[in-house]
């Protein structure tokens, strides 16, 4: 069965096939094909719309892989998922980049993926964060979390952590300066 995810997948693959078949004289319909995905993304609007709040995704972003470790590229998130492609796409054609968006992503082995203020319902390993970067986004993850059971509404424009930010870079100094804390403490064994 396809999640959300893979549905949103297919409908861009739809999107690619009717803009490259667009004004070829192929015999599939590029108007069919776009169609098509309208008609699934309207699906998928009503899914995402049942789901809980707790696994309703709070905008989109890139991912690179970065020595096997996924990357969030936010400065290209976005709030659905067509501003995130549209975003690379204008840096691709910056880049005089001639191709279609998923040819771009494969060339780049990036992929789109949701982002959550609660955990996702894939997440269930508990990462151990061991820099000031790693440690203010679980800060920032686990604090949109529980805002709201703490009667508090975090703002709109700061939901998504954006580590280029003031914020962002307000909130990693304060979690470098957390570890220098920890770092400096005498440990147990240095007691005795």
């Amino acid at each position: 069965m396809l999640n959300l995810d893979g549905l949103r997948a297919l409908v861009r693959s739809a999107n690619d096939r009717a803009e490259a078949a667009q004004g070829t004289g192929r015999s599939i319909s590029w108007k069919f094909v776009r169609d098509f995905a309208d008609k699934l993304q309207s699906e998928i609007d009503k899914l995402a719309a049942s789901q809980p709040e707790s696994q309703k995704a709070v905008g989109y972003t890139a991912f690179a892989l970065v020595e096997g470790n996924p990357v969030a590229l936010m400065q290209y998130a976005g709030q659905f998922i067509h501003n995130v492609e549209a975003r690379i796409m204008d840096g691709a054609r910056r880049e005089k980049f001639q191709g279609t968006l998923n040819e771009r992503m494969r060339e780049l082995g990036w992929t789109i993926e949701a982002l959550y203020t609660h955990p996702s319902p894939q997440d269930d390993m508990v990462i151990v964060p061991k820099d000031a970067l790693s440690l203010a986004i679980m800060f920032h993850h686990h604090y949109e979390r529980l805002a709201p059971s703490k009667g508090y509404n975090t703002r709109v424009e700061t939901r998504i952590f954006q580590p280029d930010s003031a914020n962002g870079k307000l909130m990693v100094a304060t979690c470098q300066s957390i570890l220098d804390a920890f770092a400096a403490a005498p440990k147990p064994e240095d007691r005795t």
